[in-house]
């Protein structure tokens, strides 16, 4: 068994494996959890960020759309 004392600032007390191959195995397994993990993490914020920023623009163009209509149709009255 070895054990992993540099691993303790990342939350990793010890690694149960035999060989400092295994224990490097564990780590980089590990590591790219924890990165899928923000980048997903990553990628639903910024859907949800762009999903609103694209329902404010499109509320703005359909509200400058419905100022333009009624611009025209109160200058067709005159």
């Amino acid at each position: 068994m070895l054990i992993c004392y540099s691993c303790s600032a990342y939350g990793a007390r010890k690694i149960n494996t035999i060989g400092s191959v295994q224990a490097y195995k564990v780590m980089r397994l590990s590591a790219i959890a924890y990165n899928l993990k923000k980048y997903f993490k990553f990628v639903q914020n910024r859907a949800k960020r762009e999903g609103t920023a694209l329902g404010v623009l499109l509320f703005e163009i359909m509200a400058l759309y419905k100022a333009i209509n009624f611009h025209l149709s109160v200058s067709k009255l005159r």
